[in-house]
């Protein structure tokens, strides 16, 4: 809120947030002298997609899937999943090592070519669930589109269901960015610590 304020006893429900391990705490009174936040330095804009990312069944013969940025991004943060692991099954029954390979471009208008960002190539062998991540930083802030496209066939013999798991615009700005000082408390802890790994039930006396 408006300062200036003095946040004390801060607590999660009614438990002193002192009792919880591996907490970071940063308060601000709401003055012009107050020293910036540092735990949360940009927005981060996320959306869920949850998308299958289909083998082309031919050369070239890829399913592309678009994504627009929100306005102002700075960088992109995808993540991809494989939730049924990735790997093939030898004649022996054995796991072995199986991969799947990634293109990502970018465009920033509808009447531009589109520029290949990278090709990501992943390469593992396992029956468990696994994510993995790709960020850039994008040529100049704005709304951009993003399309992906899995670049690689199925075998027969091979597990290898992959999803576009979520999309990320990160704005490299604060996450309140407002021209006057407030009174602000920013936490960071683990979700082990609190239920549903969700804080929601944050208090202070002010």
């Amino acid at each position: 809120g408006h300062g200036r304020l003095q946040i004390d006893d801060i607590r999660i429900g009614e438990t002193p947030i002192a009792n919880y391990t591996g907490v970071e705490v940063e308060t601000t009174e709401g003055t012009g002298s107050d020293t910036a936040i540092t735990l949360y330095q940009e927005q981060n804009l996320q959306d869920s997609m949850r998308i299958e990312l289909d083998a082309p069944t031919a050369p070239e013969d890829y399913t592309y899937h678009v994504w627009t940025t929100p306005r102002a991004t700075d960088r992109v943060r995808l993540i991809f999943s494989w939730p049924n692991g990735l790997c093939r099954v030898g004649s022996d029954g054995r796991t072995k090592g199986a991969q799947v390979g990634i293109t990502i471009w970018q465009r920033e208008d509808d009447a531009d070519p589109w520029v290949e960002v990278t090709y990501i190539l992943t390469a593992v062998g396992t029956r468990d669930g696994f994510f993995r991540e790709y960020e850039w930083s994008l040529p100049q802030r704005g709304a951009w589109q993003v399309r992906v496209a899995r670049v690689t066939g199925a075998g027969d013999d091979q597990s290898d269901s992959t999803y576009w798991f979520s999309a990320c615009g990160i704005r490299e700005q604060a996450p309140l960015d407002v021209d006057f000082p407030l009174a602000l408390t920013a936490v960071r802890m683990p979700a082990s610590q609190i239920a549903n790994g969700t804080l929601d039930a944050l208090n202070g006396i002010a």
